[in-house]
Order: structure tokens, then C-alpha cells, then sequence
């Protein structure tokens, strides 16, 4: 229901040097709050793995990552934050009371053009901008995170 992107990364460096990269561009952050910072990335550095927020994104507020620094690449997850998935819920259960209401009041024309047209833009709303602004914001953060701790090849994994 809510998306998800799964990437691998190839390291030009040895293990121990992208962490260290990752470390230096990392504003060390518990809450994930953005905030001002000259750092590329707000998180939490744990061993070789991660949680990080792009703060310099449009979006950033739509999707963390999480991942491993393994031997000779890096696995990365993008995945919506709370707050997104909690607003799109909210919507969704605002289109099906509306459908569900719409149905007790109405029972000859249910499926009228002004209606159909308002659900359709209720889901719009749940479900196709969030979508397409995670992608946005996660190609960027990918971006970001390729540049700086100088990956090689990506390759993306459908799952």
C-alpha cells in the first residue's frame, strides 16, 4: 500500500573509508527533525548500518532510508515516513465514509459525474501525489548519497 524503493550500491572505497564518509556528512539526530545543517544527511549511524533523512530535499519530509555498508556495497530501503502514511490513512478513510454516506442518502443516482469526480480526487490525493513526491524525493536522496560517499553502479530491486 505504501511505497517502497530497494537499492544496491556498489563501494569504490573499502568498508571502513564510506563509513568514515558517511559519518563526516551526518548530522547525528535521534528525533529526525529537519533542520538547518551543512551536512548531506540527519540520522543515526549505528556499526555499518543507518537511518538517514536528506534535509536538502524538497520532500524529505516523505521518506527516510535505511542501510547496511556490507563488504562491497551498500543495500539501501527508502520507505514513507509516519506522518505521510498516517495523512494518506486519514484520507482514505475520508473517501470511504464519503462513499459510505453517499450511499445511505442517495440510492438512485449513486454514481453521479460531480461525485465520481470528487472521490476520484480524494484518492488522487491519498495515493498518486504521495507516490509520486516519494519518487522524486527518493531519486534525490539517492543522488546525494551516490555523490557523496562516491558509489559506483546502482541497480534498483523489485521485490
Amino acid at each position: 500500500m505504501f511505497p517502497v524503493k530497494k537499492y544496491y550500491l556498489k563501494l569504490s572505497k573499502n568498508q571502513e573509508g564510506t563509513l568514515h564518509l558517511l559519518e563526516k556528512n551526518t548530522k547525528k539526530s535521534h528525533s529526525f527533525r529537519l533542520s538547518t545543517t551543512n551536512k548531506s544527511f540527519l540520522g543515526i549511524i549505528d556499526g555499518y548500518a543507518f537511518k538517514l533523512v536528506c534535509p536538502h530535499s524538497h520532500f524529505a519530509t516523505l521518506c527516510s532510508m535505511r542501510g547496511q555498508i556490507r563488504k562491497d556495497e551498500i543495500h539501501v530501503v527508502f520507505k514513507l515516513r509516519r506522518v505521510p502514511k498516517i495523512i494518506m490513512v486519514i484520507l482514505l478513510l475520508i473517501f470511504s465514509l464519503t462513499f459510505i454516506s453517499h450511499l445511505f442518502r442517495k440510492t438512485t443516482d449513486v454514481f453521479s459525474s460531480q461525485t465520481l469526480g470528487g472521490l476520484m480526487l480524494v484518492l488522487m490525493l491519498a495515493f498518486v501525489i504521495p507516490k509520486m513526491l516519494f519518487i522524486m524525493s527518493s531519486r534525490k536522496c539517492l543522488k546525494i548519497l551516490t555523490k557523496t560517499l562516491e558509489l559506483k553502479e546502482e541497480k534498483e530491486m523489485l521485490f
